[in-house]
């Protein structure tokens, strides 16, 4: 299995917060699905945090993985291709480790805009 790490920004204006909620459109959500389409495979996307509604990123951190490999610069465009204008993937990388990567952050610290 593969691990795969994002950096992510948006303007969170559309949406619910970060986390999958039952009624509202949230950004883990719509990234999860354009990941479930692109890797035609269930993915559990795990954030480094959360965020409240209204509330933009610039380099919040997620992973997930997946049984196979990926062309980490093909599926960047892919993936990108298919979210909203508000929200992009602005680099990923993938790791052999077995650790999740978002649980091994080095500097403290989180910048967020409201809107």
């Amino acid at each position: 299995m593969y691990n795969y790490k994002l950096k992510i920004q948006y303007d969170g204006a559309k949406y619910h917060g970060w986390q999958i909620q039952q009624n509202a459109i949230t950004v883990q959500e719509v990234i999860t699905n354009a990941l479930e389409t692109l890797t035609r495979e269930k993915i559990s996307l795990i954030g480094a945090g959360r965020t409240d509604t209204g509330v933009h990123a610039l380099g919040q951190t997620a992973n997930f993985r997946c049984e196979q490999p990926l062309d980490i610069y093909r599926f960047q465009y892919s993936l990108n291709s298919m979210l909203p204008f508000e929200v992009s993937v602005r680099r990923n990388d993938r790791s052999t480790g077995t650790v999740s990567r978002t649980l091994r952050c080095r500097t403290p610290g989180i910048l967020v805009f409201y809107s």
